[in-house]
């Protein structure tokens, strides 16, 4: 059996990942009780993505994605307006909210980024004591599995990705934080 020990730096544990056995190296009651685990899942807390979909976002990215401020003033109450400069002045860049997604332990700052005024991507920031093995692990269980893996000509160390009703969701991890970016699957 192989055991890999992942460190991150700056978080206060260590996540051991055990790689499965390989058929060559499984007793024959191993590959029995694999099989019958992979054919009768245990049915997690939340039954279930679409009942943890419902649940898990303040919000639902695909009715939010393509709103305009009004609408989202509406739908989510006052935030915390940002504003920034370019060639043409200042413009109304995002709205901030602290919002609890993917029922994680903790609450996030999530950013509702606009462009001509309508929600185009949706932007949640995880601090250094998140875990971001563990945050992959719980947005599984909402969104189903993700494609991932490391980075090496990037800013980001690792990234996973996972696409659900239209909406794309892209986890970055950049050592000492975490962000995933939710915008409209193109």
């Amino acid at each position: 059996m192989i055991v890999t020990a992942l460190i991150v730096s700056g978080c206060s544990s260590t996540t051991i990942i055990q790689d499965p056995p390989s058929d060559a190296t499984m007793t024959n009651q191993q590959k029995t009780e694999a099989k019958e685990q992979a054919s009768n899942p245990k049915p997690s807390a939340m039954s279930t993505t679409a009942e943890c979909t419902k649940q898990s976002f303040p919000v639902q990215p695909a009715e939010v994605l393509g709103a305009t401020m009004q609408q989202l003033d509406e739908l989510k109450g006052e935030g915390k307006k940002e504003y920034g400069t370019h060639s043409g002045g200042t413009v109304l860049t995002h709205i901030t909210y602290i919002e609890n997604w993917f029922n994680w332990k903790t609450d996030t700052k999530a950013q509702y980024f606009l462009n001509e005024n309508k929600v185009s991507q949706i932007t949640l920031t995880y601090d250094n004591k998140t875990n971001y093995v563990e945050l992959i692990e719980q947005i599984s269980v909402c969104l189903g599995e993700s494609e991932q893996g490391k980075l090496t000509d990037s800013p980001s160390l690792y990234y996973a990705h996972w696409y659900s009703d239209g909406v794309a969701f892209d986890l970055q991890f950049f050592g000492n934080y975490t962000e995933i970016y939710i915008y409209p699957d193109l």
